[in-house]
């Protein structure tokens, strides 16, 4: 039984590298008729396939995170100031308390961070 299972593995491991080969030379294949024929028609194919500027948009990265972390830490804030205010206090509300206000401020960052983007491209 345990034979089996290790030659089933075996097979399985195999079948996914085989994948992986043949998807690689498959798109290498492609390319490379691709290329062929835009040579043939008479295409510069350096317009074609020229490096594009990628751009990664950091500053609605940087604002979401940063109001999810200011929303946590105010729903923080607001639960510690209730605890210490009510004797009878409920432990169980901070995350009901943390997540919607982390929601809510990360929000207002994606917005904010998605103006500046707009601004810095135009």
């Amino acid at each position: 039984m345990d034979l089996i299972r290790k030659l089933f593995e075996a097979v399985i491991w195999l079948g996914f590298f085989a994948t992986v080969f043949f998807a690689y030379y498959y798109y290498l294949k492609f390319r490379n008729s691709e290329k062929m024929l835009l040579i043939e028609k008479g295409t510069d194919i350096s317009e074609v396939y020229k490096k594009r500027e990628v751009h990664f948009p950091w500053f609605i990265l940087g604002y979401t995170i940063l109001g999810c972390s200011l929303g946590f830490a105010l729903g923080l804030a607001i639960f510690l100031y209730l605890k210490q205010t009510q004797a009878n206090f409920h432990s169980d509300i901070l995350p009901f308390l943390s997540l919607p206000l982390m929601f809510l401020f990360g929000a207002i960052g994606l917005i904010a961070g998605n103006n500046i983007e707009r601004k810095k491209r135009q």
